[in-house]
């Protein structure tokens, strides 16, 4: 409760509960969605709807955070890819609420991609049975 934290708090509601479109099968996070770009990843990867969504749903947390040094190993190994995995299972949560008819599922990668960093993305596929209700 410390003044303008209200702020931070908005602003990182868009990480954890992200808004999300759905477009040609897909679902997508609405702040990555542009159908053209949707229609070129749809061409290049020959239609595949589950390499489309992985592709342009990934998040890589070096690039939400640009204006903080991310060199510091001491500082922020451990802490970012924790970071993704929180990030993670709330996708998991509130997409499989939000889609109940899809399988949804979330990949999470951490100090070990090297080029990216910790990395979240998600695809869907029609549920393959019933759902257990609430």
């Amino acid at each position: 409760d410390f003044e303008g934290g209200l702020r931070f708090v908005l602003a990182a509601a868009w990480l954890f509960c992200p808004e999300t479109v759905e477009y040609r099968g897909c679902v997508f996070l609405e702040d990555r969605f542009d159908p053209a770009n949707v229609d070129n990843w749809f061409r290049d990867l020959d239609g595949s709807r589950e390499h489309v969504e992985i592709m342009v749903n990934a998040v890589a947390l070096w690039d939400v955070f640009t204006n903080t040094d991310l060199v510091d190993e001491n500082r922020f190994g451990e802490e970012l890819p924790q970071l993704a995995m929180a990030i993670g299972e709330c996708w998991q949560g509130i997409l499989s609420r939000r889609y109940p008819d899809r399988d949804v599922t979330v990949r999470v990668t951490g100090e070990e991609d090297r080029d990216y960093g910790p990395t979240v993305t998600f695809w869907t596929q029609p549920a393959r049975g019933p759902r257990p209700e609430d």
